[in-house]
């Protein structure tokens, strides 16, 4: 008995520790990329550019953990648009995960985006990438 519970002690103490690794590496990151920029649009700028050419998109719906997508590097709109919040949130940008749609023809597909606070309102550099297509649903986190 004595033997199972320092083993659980051991393994919880190596969970907490991947864990606190993937946390550190993406406040890290986030920290090298936007360390000499100012204003929040550049931040993020650098945030998406890093993103876009870092980690890899797959349209299939896999739900994973954060700690597995930041270590595999694949994942759908739902594991970048959390990976982009939390990358914004180490460089001190005020933002929140959305759910919501993209209408293409007569088609919605569901997507999962980021929203900023800026000039006292909630915005999203979505349009950016998607031309107007992106439609809003709710009020942010879901």
């Amino acid at each position: 008995m004595k033997k199972l519970t320092i083993l659980i002690i051991i393994l919880i103490i190596c969970a907490n520790t991947v864990s606190a690794n993937w946390y550190n590496e993406i406040r890290e990151t986030s920290t090298n990329i936007t360390n000499n920029l100012n204003t929040t649009k550049q931040k993020m700028l650098a945030i998406d550019t890093y993103v876009r050419q870092n980690n890899n998109y797959s349209f299939n719906y896999n739900p994973k953990k954060i700690s597995k997508y930041w270590i595999d590097k694949t994942g759908d709109c739902t594991e970048i648009a959390r990976i982009k919040n939390y990358m914004y949130k180490f460089s001190n940008i005020n933002s929140r995960l959305v759910h919501g749609y993209i209408q293409h023809n007569n088609s919605k597909f569901k997507h999962d985006f980021v929203e900023y606070y800026h000039n006292n309102s909630w915005v999203s550099n979505e349009q950016d990438y998607y031309s107007g297509i992106v439609i809003k649903v709710g009020d942010g986190v879901w």
